[in-house]
């Protein structure tokens, strides 16, 4: 009983109540990002975000599956509190299901590089992209099931709130992504 009445006091530290000026900051950025990508202005979007996670990319890029997913993706704050320096908020994204998505594109991508290599075709980097977007496109606007995406989202406080993009939030916003990509590794190393 003590060890437990010893955490709730280190959470109770490290964790308190957000005040109402910090749940408007965290309400009116979250806000902003959103309805930045629901209009496809990646710019203002990418503007208010920075990368928090190694080899998670906060900025967002304007091509057509990103036009497709953002347009009606939502979020719902849960909870507002403070953590260490840093605005935190529990939300939840609704979002496209993207992992069938993602698996079938990747099955694809995987079968027609290897077409092509038989065939000793070559290609650069901005070539192999346009196929990946293409084949993933194709998967994407197939998809009409939404999901909920749960997940805590740092807000940096000051001047300029900046939404920091963990791997968790990417996840959340690209219906799955990571999830579907984790499943498809863990898969592979069965396999081997």
């Amino acid at each position: 009983m003590r060890k437990f009445l010893a955490l709730v006091l280190c959470l109770l530290l490290f964790c308190s109540c957000a005040s109402s000026s910090e749940k408007k900051t965290v309400n009116e950025t979250l806000t902003s990002y959103f309805s930045a990508l629901n209009k496809g202005d990646y710019a203002s979007a990418n503007a208010l975000v920075v990368q928090a996670d190694k080899n998670i990319k906060a900025e967002i890029e304007a091509n057509s599956v990103n036009d497709y997913i953002f347009k009606d993706v939502s979020f719902e704050v849960w909870k507002i509190y403070v953590e260490e320096e840093y605005l935190c908020a529990d939300i939840v994204v609704r979002q496209y299901s993207l992992s069938k998505a993602y698996t079938d594109t990747i099955k694809e991508y995987g079968q027609y590089l290897e077409d092509a290599t038989a065939q000793n075709k070559e290609f650069n980097d901005s070539a192999l992209e346009q196929y990946w977007n293409s084949f993933f496109y194709k998967h994407v606007t197939k998809i009409e099931e939404k999901n909920s995406f749960h997940c805590t989202v740092k807000i940096q406080s000051g001047e300029t709130p900046k939404i920091l993009m963990t791997a968790q939030f990417r996840n959340a916003l690209f219906g799955g992504e990571l999830d579907a990509i984790n499943a498809l590794n863990q898969l592979s190393k069965e396999e081997k």
